[in-house]
Parts: C-alpha cells; structure tokens; sequence
C-alpha cells in the first residue's frame, strides 16, 4: 500500500509540477552562403552570431530568402527566451513572405505562450 501510495503521487505531481522539455527545431541553412556561416555559428550554440546575418536577409527583396531569414530569426528568439519577438517574427515569415512552415510554427509559439502564463500564474506565489 505504501508503495502504491508513492507511486501514485509521484506520478500525479509529475503532471502537475513544470519539467524541463527538450526540444527540437529545424532552422533554414542554405538560402546561400551567409546562412551556411549562421549555421556554422547555430552549431557552436553562438546564436548572437548569427542573428546579423539573418537580420541583413529579412529584408531581402527576394521573397524565399527573407521568409527564411524571418523564420531563423524567429527561432533565434525563442532560443533567447522571448516568445513574443518569436511570435512577431514568424508572423512576418508567413504573412509578408508566405513561408508555410511558419503556419505551424506560430501555433507551437503560441501554445507555448500560454503554456508559460499559466505556469507564471502557478509559480506567482511561490
């Protein structure tokens, strides 16, 4: 009975308490030579390196190229722990350059937003 007990209510505060989660995301690495460099940058967890790049492309005249870029950015932000510039950032990708990819990612950004004000709600008192 004891053990069943323990078992029961580890279990239970395992689905209410907040866990770390790893994650994984694909990034665009080759709309050309600048974004091989920001994925070599990716790779050495040197975000902040390559954020200028992408940055210089999200303007581009050329619709892929910047859908990309908007996109990379977005995701160098939630990286960077600001859902809401990622959100921004991936809105760009889809609405001004029509990356598809982006669709679905702006519904994970905004669950995870969610997710993370109801866990700042629960943590509030704490």
């Amino acid at each position: 009975i004891n053990e069943s007990g323990f078992f029961s209510g580890n279990e239970y505060a395992r689905r209410i308490s907040p866990t770390w989660v790893a994650e994984h995301r694909s990034y665009f690495r080759k709309a050309n030579d600048d974004f091989k460099m920001a994925a070599r940058y990716v790779k050495r967890d040197r975000w902040s390196d390559a954020i200028p790049i992408w940055q210089k492309y999200a303007v581009s005249s050329d619709e892929k190229v910047a859908g990309r870029a908007c996109y990379n950015m977005a995701l160098a932000s939630e990286v960077e722990g600001n859902l809401p510039l990622a959100l921004e950032w991936a809105n760009r990708a889809w609405k001004q350059h029509g990356l598809k990819k982006a669709r679905q990612y702006i519904l994970l950004l905004e669950q995870r937003m969610a997710q993370q004000s109801r866990l700042d709600e629960q943590m509030k008192d704490m």
